[in-house]
């Protein structure tokens, strides 16, 4: 229901705590990446280093959502052109996968140098989730992907200093929108075309998909105790997709960091 929904929007300290394990689990996935990234090998096959490192962490395994007839996985691999894919749910990145069955996450494409390899997972502690992207490079990214990948943060950065107790939902959103603009990044910002999504962050809880969501249309506020995760992307059509994404709590105290794996691009 909607009041349980706005229940679990603000969480206790024991669930930030799960919360805080769930994404410590992601970011010794995110150093297992740094160390495993050769070039040739496929993203299913770092996809399945990664989560044999999050399953090793205490990764429960099973990603739930709120949105009826959303399914995921613990995340996503995927490099290049793979990320620009369109998928059904709503979600920046899409990738082919392995079959039409389930068009969607890692396929069997190889890791080529100079692509953006964008890993986006899921740890899981009790139920709880966390939510970290990253992205990583065999050798360096060109000039212009580089430029888009600090404006990318930059926008987080900014995102971090909107995100205040009884701040507006939408007008994050908004400002999210300003700042891409004043980055020169507005054309990709959270995809192209009819695959762009108008939002910049949502709750993490029990499910992925929780309360409050930062986005267009949105007349909530943020509320004291929120574990949000806030992650700008930018799509470069023919290319791939650069950008990053934290998980964060809200409180009268400030804004605290959970995910803390080195920011991208992560060079290997």
């Amino acid at each position: 229901s909607a009041t349980l929904r706005a229940v679990r929007s603000a969480k206790s300290d024991w669930e930030v705590d799960r919360i805080l394990e769930a994404s410590d689990q992601i970011d010794h996935a995110m150093e297992r990446a740094r160390l495993v990234i050769t070039e040739g090998m496929t993203e299913l096959e770092l996809a399945a280093e990664l989560e044999r490192e999050l399953r090793r962490q205490g990764m429960e395994g099973l990603v739930r959502m709120h949105r009826f007839g959303s399914e995921m996985h613990v995340g996503g691999v995927l490099s290049g052109l793979s990320a620009t894919m369109p998928t059904w749910h709503q979600a920046v990145m899409g990738g082919g996968g392995l079959s039409p069955s389930l068009p969607h996450g890692a396929s069997r494409r190889k890791l080529q140098r100079r692509e953006p390899i964008a890993v986006d997972l899921c740890g899981i502690s009790r139920g709880y989730i966390s939510d970290e992207t990253r992205t990583f490079v065999l050798g360096k990214l060109p000039d212009e992907a580089a430029e888009v990948q600090v404006a990318t943060q930059e926008i987080l950065r900014a995102m971090e200093a909107e995100l205040q107790v009884g701040a507006h939902c939408e007008a994050i959103w908004m400002a999210a929108e300003a700042m891409a603009e004043e980055e020169g990044v507005t054309e990709g910002f959270m995809g192209v075309g009819e695959t762009k999504m108008r939002f910049i962050g949502h709750g993490v809880g029990l499910e992925l998909d929780e309360h409050p969501v930062l986005a267009d249309g949105i007349s909530g506020h943020v509320p004291e105790g929120a574990v949000v995760a806030v992650e700008p992307k930018v799509v470069l059509p023919g290319y791939g997709v650069l950008g990053e994404e934290n998980t964060y709590h809200v409180s009268s105290m400030g804004v605290r960091q959970l995910t803390m794996a080195p920011p991208g691009p992560i060079e290997v």
